[in-house]
């Protein structure tokens, strides 16, 4: 049970860590994304240092920068600097399937 706990722990204080950091004013994006950038090269390095190691404080170290890379990857969407979502409003007289496809074209 340990390993999902803390699975599941950490991956919602990434998510809440990357939500919070998309919501801080715009101006502070480029200081986000080259701390995570730098975050993201310590994290390679230590997928590569845990990649030959078979025991579990690897295996946790090794998901732990995974998330590393995985919040670099959802901030640089988010804030719009890799491929960036849909800021537009969602039109009000959106309904059912066409309110559907424009919210998964947001994210897609």
């Amino acid at each position: 049970m340990a390993p999902l706990l803390f699975a599941t722990v950490l991956w919602f204080v990434a998510t809440g860590f990357v939500l919070w950091l998309d919501r801080l004013p715009s101006r502070t994006w480029p200081a986000s994304l080259v701390g995570a950038t730098v975050a993201s090269g310590f994290a390679m390095g230590g997928i590569i240092a845990t990649a030959p190691e078979t025991s579990p404080a690897a295996a946790y170290a090794a998901f732990a920068c995974a998330l590393v890379l995985w919040g670099w990857h959802e901030l640089s969407f988010l804030m719009g600097f890799v491929t960036g979502p849909n800021r537009g409003a969602c039109p009000a007289d959106a309904r059912g399937w066409r309110r559907f496809r424009l919210a998964a074209a947001t994210l897609i």
